[in-house]
């Protein structure tokens, strides 16, 4: 395999590649994900762009992009490439075409203007490859959800429909509870909107100024992250104290597992105003009984200031998780590590496919 720099001109080829191995979402067109390919990995706000393929014989045989994102680390600008659809070929898959691939991606990165490489990894047999090839883990982000339909995730749980049908009077009286939900407090205003608009600014910069590692959220990058893909049907809920935000939060409605999910891709709000949190929550608990959901659920770090919101509304902490692991120059003079984990606001925000 010889791997090269790749070209946005190459997406059909890459997208025929990713689907040939079952990479691109059920119902997802090669129109739309060429449009992926074109705003995320070449028209992002960074302006950067870093995509490589391997080749045999002239075929294109795997595919590793970054995803350019503005981060403040440690009170400095810097770019996080994340890292998304690393793929090899069926035919061509062992351990000398990830290491090529991989050595190759985390040589050149830097003379591309990132920083670092980083990703949510969920799959362990992947983290291992990762592990394996570059990549360091910096922590554990576990998946929280509320539950909405009992039965369907008891028959998970049980892994017998039979069993879950023998429960079923006691799930529906639980399900009953469940739907009664939080209220929204009467001083905040929440609202769909098809934008963010420009305050948002102001008040994202506050309120990731209490992390030392975060992306960076502004009404170009939410906008370019979460409408230009307009197949996605992200939601976005906005919320407003005597005219100024206070809050917002991103859905997406998905299949994750075999669940029916309202997945909230990002939460942010005043962490001095406990009530505009809940006012959200309120409006996605609505969202999910009105999109008849089998539960809603969240990543983020256990030591994120969202875990006593999410508590409160009734998210519990599931078997699953996602990893994070980074990768940076060897002479990096900040260097990230797990010590840093606690710090860092990770969220589906850092996701190429949530």
């Amino acid at each position: 395999m010889i791997p090269r720099i790749a070209t946005i001109e190459e997406r059909n080829k890459i997208a025929e590649l990713l689907r040939k191995n079952d990479f691109v979402e059920p119902g997802v067109s090669d129109e739309q994900m060429g449009q992926l390919a074109l705003h995320f990995y070449a028209r992002n706000p960074c302006g950067l762009d870093y995509m490589v393929v391997g080749e045999e014989k002239g075929d294109l045989i795997a595919f590793h992009a970054a995803i350019p994102f503005r981060f403040q680390a440690f009170g400095k600008a810097c770019v996080g490439g994340l890292g998304s659809n690393l793929i090899v070929d069926r035919p061509f898959r062992h351990a000398l075409s990830f290491l090529q691939l991989q050595k190759f991606f985390f040589a050149r990165y830097a003379a591309r203007g990132i920083d670092f490489i980083y990703g949510l990894v969920t799959r362990k047999e992947v983290l291992q490859v990762h592990l394996r090839t570059g990549f360091k883990a910096i922590g554990e982000t576990p998946v929280y959800a509320r539950p909405y339909r009992l039965e369907k995730l008891a028959s998970r749980v049980t892994k017998s429909d039979r069993v879950a049908s023998l429960v079923s009077p006691l799930l529906k009286g639980g399900e009953s509870v469940l739907r009664m939900g939080p209220s929204s407090p009467s001083d905040i205003q929440v609202e769909k909107v098809p934008l963010f608009p420009a305050d948002v600014d102001a008040f994202a910069e506050r309120n990731l100024a209490r992390f030392e590692i975060s992306p960076v959220r502004n009404q170009a990058i939410l906008n370019w992250r979460f409408t230009t893909l307009d197949y996605r049907k992200y939601e976005i809920h906005l919320a407003r104290k005597e005219g100024k935000i206070c809050g917002y939060v991103v859905l997406r409605l998905m299949s994750m597992r075999e669940f029916k999910t309202l997945a909230m891709v990002d939460f942010l709000y005043d962490w001095d105003n406990e009530r505009a949190a809940k006012a959200l929550l309120a409006a996605v608990h609505q969202r999910a009984l009105a999109l008849q959901v089998d539960l809603v659920s969240v990543i983020h770090t256990e030591d994120s200031p969202l875990r006593g919101v999410l508590r409160g509304a009734g998210f519990l902490k599931t078997p699953e998780s996602f990893t994070l692991v980074i990768n940076q120059p060897p002479k990096n003079p900040t260097p990230i590590g797990p010590e840093h984990y606690k710090s860092w606001h990770a969220t589906w925000f850092d996701h190429d496919v949530v």
